[in-house]
């Protein structure tokens, strides 16, 4: 990865969790009920344009630094477990970035160890957790009145 591209990187981190940091109210806001935002006398316009601008800018640049299959992957597959087990924005943020750090680190670490290419051994990690807490969900028993609603 060209040195050039990781301090564009880096300030891109940067600006993205200033921005979230500044922003967090705004943007909830604006995610969960636009209407309202605007009620609010939010710039709603601006404040979306602004996410999608980070967010174009975010995967244009990792896209040069991993590959599409990989940003991809890790913008899917943490956020959808987070919500499977937290319902707040800011620990679903959490839970998500550690899950795609978690899942980088056992990719890179299994790529090593196995001879494998790294980015698809890191998206067939997050798969495979993915598959497997599905399949855990799916597995669960029925509540104790049978009715099966639970």
């Amino acid at each position: 990865v060209p040195t050039g591209d990781l301090a564009a990187l880096a300030v891109l981190n940067l600006l993205i969790v200033g921005s979230v940091a500044l922003l967090y109210r705004e943007w909830l806001a604006l995610s969960f009920d636009p209407v309202f935002a605007e009620a609010r006398n939010l710039p709603v316009r601006a404040l979306h344009l602004g996410l999608l601008c980070l967010i174009a800018i975010t995967v244009v640049l990792l896209m040069r630094v991993v590959g599409l299959l990989l940003v991809m992957a890790l913008l899917t597959i943490p956020p959808a477990l987070a919500g499977r087990w937290v319902r707040d924005l800011r620990a679903m943020m959490a839970v998500s970035v550690g899950l795609g750090v978690g899942f980088t680190i056992a990719g890179l670490w299994l790529s090593w160890w196995l001879d494998l290419t790294p980015g698809a051994t890191i998206i067939l990690v997050a798969g495979a957790v993915y598959l497997l807490v599905s399949m855990a969900g799916r597995a669960r028993p029925r509540s104790a009145t049978g009715s099966g609603s639970g």
